[in-house]
């Protein structure tokens, strides 16, 4: 007998798995076949059934015998039936055999998948004891499980933080759940904190960028007030264009390039750059860039105060801005 988990989401499937066999008995013994990377689909049974003649629990565990490689995909379609209705128990995961493109199979040999893996599924799931599938989720599902792990590390999430994840990482959970580990605090989620730095720097450069002279210094002389250093917002203001120039280049030849998953930026900045990067030609960003450098070296090589500074870099860039909007 055998229990099959499958399905896109490979987060929630592999959780699933998890704990399965943390619920299996201490006195079972596990046997690990991965079909993407190992060889003999046999020697996998033989351990597995091998052990249970001598009385022991076998229980064997199986990764991508549909998607891995084709040999043994097909060394493991053949034995289903035995499987079935076999005295040791078996569980299967595979997270790639849903006919969603082909997965690449590791350590030579071509792996299945596509319509034939999509149909051979479905027989899986047929004859399993137990059939698990892990679709995508979206909407308010997908909303309702980041709250879940939100709450797993103790962390508070907002509808709005909640929302910019799910939208940022395109509803990956591997992505959230690795950014709500890096950035979140039990009872605080810092996002907030760290969104309130990047809205001021965004709308600075949101001013600059159409030539709002006046709304650009009065948000200047407020991130003074609140004790940022010019250094540090110049080089706030340089590193995000930088990461614009790098998106604009990639996507002038690759428009369908998933930016989110290169950059790992926090879905708040990633929205804000694209928005900057659709706005700006690439020559214009460069040009930018340019008066950032300019601005950098008058700070460390001139006797100017620094406001004196940051007011010719507001004039330069607001003109230069301004003249690149149209």
């Amino acid at each position: 007998m055998y229990t099959f988990i499958s399905g896109e989401d490979t987060f929630r499937s592999r959780r699933a798995l998890k704990e399965l066999i943390a619920k299996l008995p201490s006195s079972a013994e596990i046997f690990y076949f991965d079909a993407s990377i190992d060889d003999s689909v046999e020697d996998f049974f033989l351990r597995v059934e091998g052990n249970s003649l001598f009385g022991g629990m076998s229980i064997g565990v199986a990764y991508y015998p549909l998607s891995g490689k084709s040999q043994n995909a097909e060394a493991f379609l053949k034995r289903m039936k035995n499987i079935a209705s076999a005295s040791s128990e078996y569980i299967f995961w595979d997270g790639a055999c849903n006919g969603v493109g082909r997965k690449k199979s590791a350590g030579g040999g071509s792996a299945s998948g596509g319509k034939k893996s999509a149909i051979a599924s479905d027989v899986w799931k047929k004859n399993a004891k137990r059939a698990f599938d892990f679709p995508l989720l979206k909407n308010s599902e997908l909303k309702k499980y980041i709250q879940r792990l939100g709450e797993e590390i103790e962390t508070i999430l907002s509808s709005e933080d909640i929302e910019m994840l799910a939208e940022g990482f395109n509803g990956d959970l591997w992505a959230i759940r690795n950014e709500l580990e890096k950035t979140g605090l039990a009872g605080e989620f810092q996002f907030k904190k760290q969104r309130a730095v990047d809205e001021k720097v965004f709308a600075f450069t949101d001013a600059l960028s159409v030539g709002e002279k006046g709304e650009a210094y009065r948000l200047y002389e407020g991130m003074r007030k609140d004790g940022a250093d010019e250094f540090c917002l110049l080089g706030a203001v340089a590193g995000a264009l930088r990461i614009m120039i790098k998106i604009k280049s990639i996507l002038l030849t690759n428009p369908d390039y998933r930016v989110y998953e290169a950059f790992g930026l926090h879905p708040f900045v990633l929205k804000k750059t694209l928005s900057h990067v659709r706005r700006f030609r690439f020559e214009d960003l460069k040009r930018l860039y340019g008066i950032v450098l300019e601005t950098d070296l008058r700070l460390k090589t001139t006797s100017l105060e620094p406001e004196t500074v940051f007011a010719r870099l507001i004039s330069e860039f607001s003109a230069e801005g301004g003249s690149a909007n149209g």
